[in-house]
């Protein structure tokens, strides 16, 4: 499925509509023009009966009627094609894709407690390099956005050690006290702090952190600029700000795989345009324009893989399952039957990729982009 279809069919059907719609409008001038033009010859020319003028007026509402009906037919049948059986045309609400964003990672929080040894089995390089990118130590004040159920705050607090400190903030509460309990579990609630809120709104301290992390978690910010604006102000001169986005859909394939899967199988209707996801900052030009423009400096990008690994693809399904929300609100709309059906279409798809035929095994390699600024 070519995701990239979705933002270009949202422009272009205001583009087909507006054109229709002239083309209607003008239509209805004509006719209403033709319409005074037989009145006119009824007064003006002995030629024309009344009743002639009453059988070209009647036409005249005819054209009208079909051209009415063939607008509003061609449209519906263009929205059908292009987005499926739901248009999703609502205008893009960032408080209310805030709070279901609360409600999701709420949702998943026991899922992703439970899958925890492989998401950060894949996910532990590329942690050490986002500290290293950020030139945390022992003894520096970290803030991490985003931070889930802990990562990479927890790891950042193991080297700042008893003099450091580590800010992390996290949009779910739920997310936050499976973090904060892990910290505590590892003797680092005396250096970890944890604060309910998003990155765009949240109340930080001017001038106080020396680095500021976030993985995976710019991509989902409603107002990318106004939260780097909030975390560029958090940072003392010349702090360092590291983050890490999904790069395109092709390349993240554990990700695009069971979505595609149940957008084609669901029939659903693709999230609005321009809306953040996992990989709204995909694009290099973009993502570096949104930093510098932010105040940050000696901007660099590079990239990583992140590999998934899984003992079979119905393990790959069942962390899907518990750690997607997305994935859940589809298969909650779902009869029993119809749900087991999706979640084999998922697996079979996985098995289809990339599965190793000896032992059964299957991993997905995903390419990350780094992004590295220091403030100005």
């Amino acid at each position: 499925m070519d995701w990239n279809r979705y933002y270009i069919f949202s422009d272009c059907i205001d583009i087909v509509c507006i054109e229709e719609l002239s083309h209607y409008t003008q239509i209805n001038k004509d006719a209403n023009l033709l319409t005074k033009s037989y009145v006119n010859l009824f007064y003006n020319c002995n030629n024309y009966t009344f009743e002639h003028i009453c059988f070209y007026i009647s036409i005249t509402c005819l054209v009208q009627a079909i051209s009415q009906f063939i607008y509003f037919s061609a449209r519906s049948i263009f929205i059908y094609f292009a987005f499926g059986s739901k248009p999703c045309m609502s205008t893009f609400d960032p408080n209310q894709f805030k709070e279901g964003q609360r409600q999701g990672w709420n949702n998943v929080a026991d899922g992703w407690l439970k899958w925890w040894n492989i998401t950060e089995t894949a996910g532990k390089s590329l942690t050490k390099r986002l500290i290293e990118l950020a030139g945390i130590k022992q003894g520096s004040k970290i803030l991490d956005i985003a931070t889930g159920i802990g990562e990479p705050s927890i790891t950042a607090a193991q080297l700042v050690g008893e003099n450091g400190h580590v800010l992390a903030i996290d949009i779910s509460p739920q997310m936050l006290a499976v973090a904060k309990q892990r910290s505590i579990s590892m003797g680092l609630q005396d250096v970890m702090d944890f604060r309910e809120g998003d990155a765009e709104t949240i109340n930080l301290p001017s001038s106080t952190f020396d680095a500021a992390l976030c993985r995976f978690g710019l991509m989902f910010l409603p107002n990318v600029k106004a939260g780097l604006s909030n975390i560029h102000n958090s940072l003392v001169n010349d702090g360092i700000f590291a983050a890490a986005v999904w790069a395109s859909p092709d390349k993240v394939p554990f990700i695009s795989l069971p979505f595609n899967v149940l957008l084609k199988e669901t029939n659903s209707p693709p999230p609005p345009m321009n809306a953040p996801g996992p990989f709204s900052l995909s694009d290099e030009k973009l993502l570096k324009e949104y930093i510098n423009s932010s105040g940050f400096k000696d901007v660099t990008i590079e990239r990583q893989d992140m590999i998934f690994n899984f003992k079979s693809a119905e393990e790959f399904t069942n962390f899907v399952c518990e750690t997607a929300s997305p994935v859940q609100v589809i298969l909650s709309k779902q009869s029993e039957e119809r749900r087991k059906k999706l979640l084999q279409a998922i697996t079979e798809a996985a098995v289809n990729s990339n599965v190793d035929k000896n032992s059964g095994s299957i991993s997905f390699s995903n390419e990350v982009i780094c992004i590295v600024g220091t403030k100005q």
